[in-house]
This record gives structure tokens, sequence and C-alpha cells, in this order.
């Protein structure tokens, strides 16, 4: 088997905080396409029932979560192609992290008229919105960010997120509040908790020395009051840590916005308040897949994971043909965040 390295690659188009549809190149939901520009790659001849089609290169991988049991020492479990494998660390963690980083108190999936434009029509695409009607999904994600259950964190390269000419990264880390924090409240916004960050987070076999986040905003830029990413849109991945292993969700014409507060810098080193938007479109079968790693006593209160997934599959309808083949496969999300400043003292363990 080829170990593939991730994919890390530029985010959408820069949109205005007001919710509009983005001003730049219209359609940013562009297919993939092969080695030369031609056809869309779209997995000729389908794949196993194990499997997927993975849109940026046209490869049936791995449908699930990444569970390779117990790995030798040196080795550590990555969401492999075509199945979750024992792959051997081929480069060094982030032996220190950045000035600047920020922590995800608040997540929800947002109205339906404030998505972005996927797919140039200039009307906003949030199709995933329809769920918030049967699933108080929003109520959810705000009761496992105040349990420390769902712990993100933006790492910028730029600290403070100062305004420049010069684009910069944030690299997403997924992680859990560190021993000395466990009282902290991790919804707050006026408290500095201290964080540790998931192994999970990085692709551990990345070609390159230092070890890369999964998932890394490039090109950002910050002019006056705004963040926001660059256009055109395209597809990354981005792998969820869960308590069984990883999880691989394809990002389909990403972009990033959002407001920043300068006014709530809390001290030197820390970063400003956000206020933000990420739209994606997401494969149909991925939303399905994520009902799987809720954890069982959320399911259990909608009934069970094989009702959570019929109410998804009634209600969501997919919206946006990403692989080229003429029919609509992926449903457009918008999610609306905030985020306050934090600081990453270390690692957590595994999940």
């Amino acid at each position: 088997m080829v170990r593939r390295s991730s994919w890390l690659v530029s985010l959408g188009c820069t949109a205005a905080l007001a919710f509009v549809a983005c001003e730049e190149t219209p359609g940013m939901l562009t297919p993939p396409t092969g080695q030369g520009g031609g056809a869309p790659l779209n997995c000729e001849g389908g794949c196993p029932t194990n499997q997927k089609c993975h849109f940026i290169d046209g490869e049936c991988v791995y449908a699930g979560i990444a569970d390779c049991g117990t790995c030798s020492e040196g080795f550590v479990c990555s969401p492999a192609f075509p199945d979750p494998t024992c792959v051997k660390g081929t480069c060094a963690p982030p032996a220190a992290f950045k000035d600047g980083t920020l922590k995800l108190i608040s997540l929800a999936i947002a109205e339906e008229a404030r998505g972005c434009d996927l797919d140039g029509d200039s009307k906003p695409d949030n199709r995933f919105a329809a769920v918030t009607k049967d699933i108080d999904l929003n109520g959810e994600f705000a009761k496992a960010i105040e349990a420390d259950l769902v712990t993100m964190l933006l790492e910028p390269t730029a600290p403070m997120w100062d305004a420049s000419p010069q684009t910069f990264e944030a690299a997403l880390w997924f992680g859990t509040l560190a021993p000395q924090s466990k009282q902290c409240a991790p919804n707050s916004a006026e408290a500095l908790c201290t964080y540790t960050v998931s192994r999970a987070s990085y692709d551990p076999a990345s070609l390159s020395a230092e070890c890369s986040p999964w998932l890394r905003f490039e090109g950002l830029t910050r002019k006056v009051a705004e963040v926001a990413s660059p256009s055109p849109g395209k597809a990354l991945d981005m792998v969820v840590p869960v308590k069984a292993g990883g999880w691989l969700l394809q990002l389909l014409g990403a972009r990033l916005d959002a407001k920043v507060s300068d006014a709530e810098v809390m001290g030197p080193g820390l970063g400003p308040k956000l206020d933000g938007r990420l739209c994606a479109a997401i494969p149909k079968a991925d939303l399905l897949l994520a009902v799987d790693t809720l954890p069982p006593e959320t399911i259990a209160k909608f009934g069970g994971s094989q009702v959570v997934k019929n109410v998804v599959d009634g209600l969501v309808e997919p919206d946006l043909d990403a692989d080229g083949d003429g029919a609509a496969e992926s449903v457009s999300m918008a999610l609306e965040w905030t985020a306050v400043p934090a600081r990453i003292v270390g690692y957590s363990p595994d999940l």
C-alpha cells in the first residue's frame, strides 16, 4: 500500500461578515480533475462497501473510524488508505506551540439563510440547517463544549492574528483541558484556560520534519477587523479524533471568515476574540457516518443511531455536485463559532 501525505490546501473566498455571498469568482465548488486537467475523477467502477470515493483524487478510501487495535512501538494508527493501518511515525511532533492560540467556546449550525454561496448562484447554501428542526444538535454542541468533550483550538503562525500584508496559517488542534485547568470553564469568554493537544490532531507520517496538522487554514489574511481565507475554495481533509480512533471527514469548497475584536485582548502573548463562520459541502455519506462518532448517551436521547440516521437521511437532501458526475451527492453546511484566548501547554493522552 502506498501511504499518501495529508492534503493541506487553501480554503474558500473572502466573505463579508454580514454573511452575504462571496463577491469573488462564482461557483467555488469546482469538481476535481485528472492529472492533465482532464475529466473529473469519481472512482469509476465504484468502491467496496467499507470504502468511499475520495473526491480530491478519485481513489477509494476507508469509510468509517480508523481503529487499528494496538500498534507496535514506534507505529501509530492512521486513517490510512484504503484501510486503517499502523504506520511508522516519520516526523517529530511540534515541539512548542505559538502565542495567539484561540479556543472555540461556541459552535452552532447557522440558520439556513446565513450560509455561503458554494455553487455560484448568488444564494446562500446551508442545506444541513434542516436537521436542526428535528434534532437539537446546537444544544448538544453547547453541552459537549461545556463538558470538555469537544475542544478545538486555533493556533496561528502570526501572533495575535496581526494585520499584515503577509498571509499566515492557522492549525486546528483537538484537545482537552490541561490537568492544572480542570476547574476552568471551557465555554467561558473570560476564563483563560490552558489545554493539551491530542496527538491524533497531526499526521504522524507527514513528509515534513515536523508533523503537519491534519487541518490547516492556509493563506489567511487580516484586513482591519476581519480575517478571511483566500479564493477559490478547495477540498481538504479533516481527521476528527474520537475514542475509537480517527474519522476522516472531507470538506469541499471550504471557506473561513471571522470578525476580530482586538479590544478584548487579555494580555501579552494572547490573541483576540474571533466571531467566525466556516462554510463547506460535506458528502452525505460522511454525514451519516458521523452519527457513529457521537457518544452513545447522546444518541440514546434521540432513539438510537439508526433513528438519527433516518432523520438525517430523510431531512437532508444533497444539494451540491462535488464530483462532477451530474448528480448531487454533497450537503452544504455553515457553522458559526466564537473563539477566545487560550494557551496550549503540551500533549494529551491519546484518545
